[in-house]
């Protein structure tokens, strides 16, 4: 795994989130999408000898950067790819990252599954995507994630009242009233106003 992983990584600095390398855009498509960087399913080193220099290699893979660069290079032909490493691998934000700056609506079933499921979020990447997206489907899980996110999490509190301004649905409009109007974390006051 260590050699893959090694290659792939080659070829992503060898892109250097350059849309026009197409050949190693295509590589790295075909790696992610066939699940080739997914990781070993490792989390610890067990005991024993490790061939070829293998130990803790095994653990790190470079699936989470690649997503970021398809991401910043807004590949289009990324889009499914992307979805489907997020239903296989619902933590790498990377892939929720690189879906809303690509900007493609079919992202927005995922990426609502994932806000769903994970009430702390992608450090928040989901949200911010859903809101990139504009999508309208997002804005009731939005308030309601708005309603139950307490002092204990003020980032993904800035995350969703930033979702909801870019959506631009009014039907934000007063629970963010209301939420200005509680005692919360000043920052979070100031990102609702």
């Amino acid at each position: 795994l260590r050699h893959r992983y090694n290659a792939a990584k080659v070829v992503d600095m060898y892109c250097g989130r350059d849309p026009s390398k197409v050949w190693a855009i295509d590589l790295l498509l075909e790696l992610v999408s066939d699940g080739s960087l997914d990781g070993s399913g490792v989390r610890g080193s067990p005991r024993g000898e490790y061939p070829d220099g293998d130990r803790d290699d095994i653990m790190g893979t470079p699936l989470d950067e690649i997503c970021w660069d398809f991401g910043f290079m807004k590949i289009r032909k990324a889009v499914p790819v992307l979805i489907n490493v997020l239903k296989r691998h619902p933590n790498i934000v990377g892939a929720a990252f690189a879906l809303g700056e690509i900007g493609d609506p079919a992202a927005i079933p995922v990426l609502l599954k994932l806000l769903s499921e994970n009430q702390r979020g992608l450090q928040n990447r989901e949200i911010e995507a859903l809101g990139k997206l504009k999508s309208g489907e997002a804005v009731t899980p939005l308030i309601d994630r708005l309603k139950r996110t307490q002092e204990d999490d003020p980032l993904a509190t800035e995350a969703i009242l930033a979702a909801l301004l870019e959506i631009g649905d009014r039907r934000a409009i007063q629970p963010i009233e209301a939420y200005s109007n509680e005692n919360h974390d000043k920052k979070s006051i100031s990102v609702a106003k």
